[in-house]
């Protein structure tokens, strides 16, 4: 059994996803619920892998269900997308992730998770690890055939990002030492091992990194002075960082609604970037998030909608509201559904989304 898929045919439940964005055209990728929900196993394995031979701390079952490699797999296939919508053509990709395994104490953030935590509980709140729900998009990117060239900048200690990245064959580049925002190379981060067939980057995503203390910000063109000679001139800067706390509550308040609460890179933002990310995420909601619902069997996807089997809230969660985007409540998309039938309850889920996430602000310079 995949991913508690058993009950259904998954594997005639078709999905069309996103590999390259070129203008207004975006070329996909078609493969079905079973594979992914077969491809989440797979992953599953190399962190129960490196957990049982290298970090005894980093258990993926330390809650029921694979929540917690669920929900990384998921969190990251939004950031994959993401990547899709702002790049556009650019190609070559370094990733600077934010990686010091030895804070962590478990692979979600248990703070911001509710104590014993039960995915049918709907008062139960679960927060991933920050760093990890974004950092792992490559993979997305092996999976799906995606356009990308990516490079991960690593030390050179083994670690559990190095285990991923290795069984994706995702090209891993050594870094002197962990970057850390605002420094610059003069204190010693240096990258090695670059491809001489892939050439400079084109961006440079920093990833979960350290937040500066209240008050204090760094200008974009300096950040970007302290990588341009690993880069072409035009390249952009991307910082993806997303604060501490669970899904949930992330999602209910207006958290991500504008600039307010997002500190560290000050600049001009790339408005082209910023513009096809909207263009992408248009395309994306008309697409039915991948699931084209005139393709397959309502009663199929509306076992999956209802089992949270793709949701990264979980089970018996939808985000909805009346009309405040910026107050929205979580629903139980089987009354839902029973209420006002699959495409309905599908496009309300969808438009939420949709409104939710073209207000968020996106660093990119």
């Amino acid at each position: 059994m995949v991913f508690g898929l058993s009950n259904l045919q998954s594997s005639n439940i078709k999905l069309i996803l996103p590999r390259k964005k070129t203008g207004d055209v975006v070329s996909t990728y078609n493969t079905n619920a079973f594979e992914l929900a077969h491809q989440n196993t797979l992953f599953h394995g190399e962190f129960r892998e490196y957990y049982n031979l290298f970090n005894s701390k980093l258990n993926p079952e330390a809650i029921q269900n694979n929540v917690i490699t669920r929900s990384l797999f998921l969190s990251n296939y939004r950031t994959y997308t993401m990547c899709i919508g702002l790049y556009e053509e650019k190609r070559h990709v370094l990733v600077v992730p934010n990686w010091k395994e030895e804070d962590y104490d478990a692979l979600y953030d248990i703070e911001n998770t509710t104590p014993n935590y039960d995915g049918s509980n709907e008062k139960h709140e679960f927060a991933p690890n920050p760093v990890l729900s974004a950092c792992l998009w490559p993979i997305w990117k092996r999976m799906l055939n995606g356009y990308f060239a990516v490079s991960v900048a690593l030390p050179k200690e083994y670690s559990l990002l190095r285990k991923i990245f290795q069984y994706y064959n995702i090209q891993t580049v050594e870094c002197s030492k962990p970057y850390s925002l605002g420094e610059d190379t003069y204190s010693g981060f240096t990258i090695t091992g670059m491809s001489d067939t892939k050439g400079k980057f084109d961006v440079v995503q920093l990833v979960g990194h350290d937040r500066p203390e209240e008050g204090v910000t760094y200008k974009a063109e300096d950040i970007k002075n302290d990588f341009k000679r690993y880069c072409n001139d035009d390249f952009l800067l991307h910082d993806i960082y997303r604060p501490k706390g669970s899904l949930q509550s992330m999602m209910q308040q207006s958290l991500n609604l504008g600039n307010d609460n997002y500190r560290g890179i000050v600049g001009v933002e790339n408005e082209r970037a910023i513009q096809s990310l909207g263009e992408f995420r248009r395309w994306v909601q008309s697409q039915d998030h991948g699931f084209i619902l005139k393709n397959n069997n309502d009663s199929d996807v509306s076992t999956l909608l209802k089992n949270g089997v793709f949701n990264v809230y979980g089970v018996n969660r939808m985000l909805h509201t009346d009309s405040d985007i910026s107050k929205t409540k979580f629903v139980n998309p089987r009354e839902r559904i029973s209420e006002n039938g699959l495409i309905q309850t599908f496009k309300e889920s969808s438009r939420v989304n949709f409104e939710k996430n073209k207000n968020q602000y996106v660093p990119i310079f």
